[in-house]
């Protein structure tokens, strides 16, 4: 209740100019990935004039290098961040019901062949079942039912939570800017951000095309965040997360549902593609090369 109330104090206080307006608020979208995307959608549904940026082509920048694992699991602390978490998922399922999206459920499933790494996943699990998270330890029997097409080897400790789901982030893009056009919203590529005019209030976004009349900008421009939001005098702190992540050709269905094995973390998407990486809080690596792709194919099969 108090993330809701936050949230809500930002978007009535934050728009105060708007709501005494009785012509339609001019909003620009700075970024058209899965956030700006959606943005978009929302708010050209709701009536606004919807004008969304993009440097390069729509997705391509921290959605295209997205994982796109729906979750809210272990790492997801403190409670309050778990919630928020736990918020998207829902969400997403709200979404869903709106318009076809490339999304699949059927939850996850994680082991370790560490008795380390084992118990404390069991310790994990018992600390978001007080959450009420719907997450199980999995005996050997049950991680093979779920997943019959994955050769486990040594099972310390197995875990199956059945509400998650995982995404193809730059398809589902695509679908919510059409969505968004459908409501009138404009998407112009090879567009960013170059100033702002502001004097009481924002009135246009300078971009390297030309002024953008507007009376709200919605930062959501990944790496460039941090640069377009110095422009109205916010700091915004950006973390790095670096990581690499493989994408295959079609295969076969292989895989039910989000698989974290030792050592490789794997999903394959609605078309039939499997994506697989390490780790989701940055990796030490960075190396895209096709050679380095291969050897970490190998180690993922």
């Amino acid at each position: 209740r108090t993330l809701l109330q936050l949230f809500a104090g930002v978007a009535v206080s934050g728009l105060p100019h708007v709501a005494a307006q009785t012509r339609t608020p001019r909003v620009v979208v700075a970024g058209a990935g899965i956030m700006g995307a959606n943005i978009a959608y929302q708010l050209a549904k709701r009536g606004a004039a919807v004008t969304v940026i993009e440097r390069d082509a729509p997705g391509t920048g921290a959605t295209a290098k997205s994982f796109a694992w729906i979750n809210a699991t272990f790492s997801k602390r403190p409670r309050q961040y778990y919630q928020l978490n736990r918020l998207g998922m829902e969400a997403w399922r709200s979404l869903q019901h709106e318009m076809s999206l490339p999304l699949k459920w059927g939850g996850s499933v994680e082991w370790y062949a560490d008795e380390k790494q084992g118990e404390e996943l069991r310790e994990a699990v018992k600390a978001h079942q007080a959450w009420a998270y719907p997450v199980a330890i999995v005996d050997r029997g049950k991680l093979a039912a779920l997943e019959p097409k994955v050769t486990f080897g040594r099972v310390a400790a197995a875990a199956h939570a059945d509400d998650e789901g995982h995404v193809d982030p730059v398809a589902a893009t695509e679908v919510l800017l059409q969505r968004a056009r459908s409501f009138g919203a404009a998407v112009r590529t090879k567009t960013w951000v170059t100033g702002l005019d502001i004097t009481k209030q924002l009135r246009a976004v300078q971009t390297n095309l030309g002024d953008l009349p507007a009376d709200v900008l919605v930062v959501a421009c990944g790496i460039d965040t941090p640069r377009v939001a110095s422009m109205a005098g916010l700091h915004v702190p950006l973390k790095e997360s670096p990581g690499v992540l493989v994408h295959t050709t079609p295969q076969p269905e292989l895989l039910n549902r989000v698989v974290l094995a030792p050592g490789a973390h794997m999903k394959q998407k609605p078309d039939g593609r499997i994506v697989t990486g390490v780790g989701f809080g940055g990796t030490p690596t960075t190396d895209s090369s096709m050679a380095a792709a291969e050897k970490f194919l190998h180690t993922a099969a």
